[in-house]
């Protein structure tokens, strides 16, 4: 997970927007994931950053999708 999510903030600097969707995409079913299963300290522990990515990216969802991306 934090390789491919490592591999996704290289290319979410270059404005790359597959790797803002694939970003969403695996932040938001890690989030679901640790909701429906047992939630232990460990599971709160990582939900909360994980939360604090997903609610980052949509709010840089704007400047993705502008005309500014580089293809």
């Amino acid at each position: 997970y934090a390789v491919v999510l490592a591999i996704f903030t290289f290319y979410l600097n270059k404005k790359q927007l597959w790797a803002w969707w694939g970003a969403v995409i695996l932040t938001g079913l890690s989030i679901l994931l640790t909701i429906f299963d047992q939630i232990g300290w460990f599971d709160l522990a990582y939900f909360v950053p994980a939360v604090v990515v997903f609610v980052l990216l949509l709010s840089v969802r704007r400047s993705f999708m502008s005309n500014k991306i580089n293809a």
